[in-house]
């Protein structure tokens, strides 16, 4: 199972802190080698021996010897040191306030006699160690093993600010004496030497290089008492490690005071209001850690065990989150996949729907135009059925008003008739009177269409005639008798056949009236009935467009925001298709490069091994030396690409670890100019200067052997035969610059944009054999140290390189 990046930096941060004290381990070994290899070691051959050590290794606090003293022997010892510059050296001991006094008198002592540094250590010389539990424990136990021995967590003497630190300690024993027992071991015991470490400098040493953004960790001693066994703790928002008893305090009761007041509260109701027993005691509190342990670590110092706990903060993601969050967007893009074919379904569903609906709409569209038509068509009967019956009421009463005005007109003759003047007999008597004439032919014109009223027309009408005839006869011959005893029998003939007219129409008048009535109401009930059903179908009509468009709205808004999700996808897989690809060209590029590169040291090797296997015995030495030289040359450059290659896949997958250590720079850089300079088979020379005031630097040696080692041997590879190479090392307390320049080639300007791309090389390099890997391992190296690189070169006339890495 892959580890996740927290359990990558608990390795890591363990890792550096056990180097860290193992380091000391072969350095008290080197100077038990001084004492057996002298019978008295000086203070002055103690100091030459240890200040190098001690400026290699600056995690080391301090290096002391500390010889066996025995009461008898302690006047003499006390006096010595005091002739010899220490006027107020003494035998001490710690009291139970912290405070230094003279040592009681006891059967032996293990002052301190020599420490280096002494500036800033005064306290500690002379100090018993005897005379503290602790101490006097890991003495023992490496007197009675004598191996290496740790100590727990003490408070270092010489501190003022009760920082924490720790002991390793070595045995030293009287030379050429057995030591095969424990009782061997403890009569020849002649004292022991030890290194002298503040915590918080080893921890600090250990973070060198390593992120812990949003990474707390505590650094316990599982051997010793939990009460004490918490070595140091680092706050990563703080960025501070806290190993002193003073921070240590403050900091657990920043972190205690809420639960120490609830704590309180429950304890004082479980104990009748009264303070629990717990807190009236002046214990100080233990830091405990913030949250829960994800990432623990143990390791063995020496003879104990350490062991550490990293604790992420909220805001820490590693790759574990990381995956998960990858799992939720693949979750994610899931889920709008399947909200894409809902989509999709919902759309076919709906235009489903749609087809049907469409189907609905005309035909509510049809039907409205139809109801619409059908009731114009019944209205437009009933109208005209409605006009019929006025007409045949119209006409009824006409006819009924034309009846009374000819009766009235016949009835009221005689009376108005005057006698008329004698005419001549040659004269004839007019037939028919003009007074009727207009009455009987309205009469006659509206019972054209009925047969049986034109039939008592034509009965009444002659009898009307007679009847004028008669009055006007009468009134010639003014026979009012004769004319009233005549008409009284015709006038009763006409009122009968009037009466008989007048009965007909009025029996009409009924039907006419009642078939007006329902001619209207037919309409009305039409015109309602339609009306209701077409607000009916257009609001049906309405409704289905409506929801239509709806839908329409919905389905639209899904599917661009479905495409708009899957353009984002595509342009996302664009992009890991085109990093893939960039990869793989890479890879390509990788294989063909390194196909090329070993084939030519390959050859080289195979042809000189077949040479001096076969020409063994006729061939010269110098020859010989010749060959195996050009072995040596080849398999160097297949180890320096091979290396390369390595650094930087280590750096890509976040493996190259940056594990700085003091290093004298002006030794190490002579010692690669040599080692270049003897591989070198032109005739170019290293011109090395050193400016500053300084010559050791904390920093890593093997990234700044790749660094270095790249820089001069492309200045010598792209010069000319038998120029010169400027190599200036200038270090500061500050900053390490080394500048690197050369009189060659040139880089082109185009070439500089892409001059730390892995494989690429200038178009100007011509035949000359390279990778395109060293300027790359050396931006990769370069960042580790969070320095810089810049260049300046202008072509066929050099190129200088100047990088600053940070002390």
């Amino acid at each position: 199972m892959m580890k996740t990046e927290l359990q990558e930096r608990a390795d890591i941060l363990a890792s550096n802190l056990q180097r860290s004290v193992d380091a000391c381990f072969e350095v008290l070994r080197s100077i038990s080698q001084l004492y057996a290899s002298s019978e008295h070691v000086t203070r002055q051959d103690f100091q030459r021996f240890v200040q190098p050590v001690l400026a290699r290794h600056p995690s080391i606090h301090a290096l002391e010897w500390l010889p066996r003293l025995l009461d008898s022997d302690r006047p003499i010892f006390e006096q010595t040191l005091q002739s010899k510059g220490y006027p107020a050296f003494q035998v001490t001991e710690r009291t139970s306030d912290g405070k230094l006094r003279r040592a009681e008198s006891r059967s032996e002592y293990f002052p301190v006699c020599y420490v280096e540094p002494l500036q800033n250590n005064e306290l500690a010389l002379g100090f018993d160690l005897a005379s503290d539990h602790t101490r006097w424990a890991a003495l023992e136990r490496a007197r009675d093993t004598g191996a290496i021995a740790v100590s727990g967590r003490i408070e270092l003497i010489q501190e003022t600010q009760r920082e924490f630190g720790f002991l390793v300690i070595l045995p030293i024993y009287q030379h050429g004496s057995p030591c095969n027992t424990v009782g061997d071991r403890r009569n020849h015991l002649q004292g022991f030497v030890l290194g002298v470490f503040r915590l918080a400098d080893v921890v600090r040493s250990a973070l060198a290089g390593l992120n812990l953004d949003n990474l707390d960790f505590h650094l316990h001693d599982r051997s010793d008492h939990p009460e004490v066994g918490l070595l140091a703790v680092y706050d990563s928002t703080a960025k501070q490690v806290i190993a002193d008893a003073a921070d240590w305090q403050a900091s657990s009761h920043a972190q205690s005071t809420s639960l120490d007041r609830e704590s309180i509260g429950r304890k004082e109701s479980d104990n009748g209001g009264s303070p629990s027993p717990r807190l009236r005691g002046s214990r100080t509190p233990r830091l405990t850690p913030r949250g829960k342990a994800i990432c623990t670590r143990s390791f063995m110092i020496a003879d104990r065990q350490w062991s550490l706990v990293l604790q992420p903060t909220a805001a820490y993601v590693d790759r574990a989150e990381l995956y998960q969050q990858s799992q939720i967007r693949a979750n994610a893009a899931a889920a709008e996949a399947e909200k894409l074919k809902q989509a999709l379904r919902n759309l076919q569903q709906t235009q489903a729907r749609w087809f049907l609906e469409k189907n609905l709409i005309a035909f509510g569209v049809v039907l409205v135009l139809l109801i619409l038509g059908g009731a114009n068509l019944v209205s437009y009967r009933s109208l005209a059925q409605l006009m019929e019956s006025k007409d045949s009421i119209q006409r009824s009463y006409t006819i009924l008003a034309n009846l009374a005005k000819v009766l009235s007109l016949t009835t009221d003759a005689q009376s108005s008739m005057q006698p008329a003047p004698v005419n001549p007999p040659s004269q004839p008597v007019q037939q028919t009177p003009s007074i009727l004439e207009p009455e009987i032919a309205v009469l006659r014109q509206a019972i054209a269409n009925d047969p049986n009223q034109r039939r008592r027309l034509d009965q009444l009408e002659p009898l009307i005639h007679q009847r004028l005839l008669m009055l006007q006869q009468s009134a010639v011959r003014q026979d009012n008798l004769v004319v009233n005893g005549s008409d009284r029998q015709l006038q009763q003939q006409i009122r009968q056949i009037v009466a008989e007219i007048e009965r007909e129409e009025r029996s009409h008048l009924p039907h006419w009236e009642a078939q007006a009535a329902i001619s209207v109401r037919t309409t009305f009930l039409i015109n309602i009935i339609g009306i209701s059903l077409s607000f009916a179908l257009l609001v049906g009509v309405y409704y289905l467009l409506q929801r239509q468009i709806s839908e329409r709205q919905q389905v639209e808004a899904a599917l661009y925001e479905a495409n708009s999700q899957l353009e984002m996808e595509v342009q996302e897989r664009l992009a890991e298709l085109a990093q893939t690809k960039e990869i793989s060209d890479l890879k390509m590029r990788l294989f063909s490069m390194v196909s090329h590169e070993f084939r030519t040291p390959l050859s080289t090797i195979l042809v000189s091994t077949q040479m001096l296997t076969s020409s063994e015995q006729t061939w010269s030495e110098e020859k010989k030396v010749k060959n195996l030289s050009r072995i040596q040359s080849a398999a160097k450059t297949m180890a320096q690409l091979l290396s390369d290659i390595l650094t930087l896949g280590r750096a890509e997958a976040g493996k190259l670890e940056f594990r700085p250590e003091p290093v004298n720079l002006v030794s190490f850089c002579q010692h690669l100019i040599e080692e270049l300079q003897d591989s070198m088979e032109c005739g170019s020379r290293i011109n090395f200067t050193v400016q500053g005031s300084f010559t050791d630097a904390y920093i890593d040696s093997k990234l700044l052997q790749s660094i270095l080692s790249n820089l001069l041997s492309n200045a010598i590879k792209y010069s000319s035969s038998n120029s010169s190479i400027q190599f200036t090392l200038n270090c500061t307390s500050e900053a390490v610059t080394f500048l690197v320049k050369d009189h060659g080639i040139g880089i082109a300007p185009d070439d500089q944009q892409r001059l730390y791309e892995a494989f690429h090389r200038g178009k100007n390099v011509g035949d000359v054999e390279g990778t395109g890997l060293g300027l790359a391992v050396v931006k990769t190296c370069v960042d580790l140290h969070g320095g810089q690189i810049n260049v300046e070169s202008k072509m066929n006339s050099g190129t200088t390189f100047t990088v600053t890495l940070p002390q």
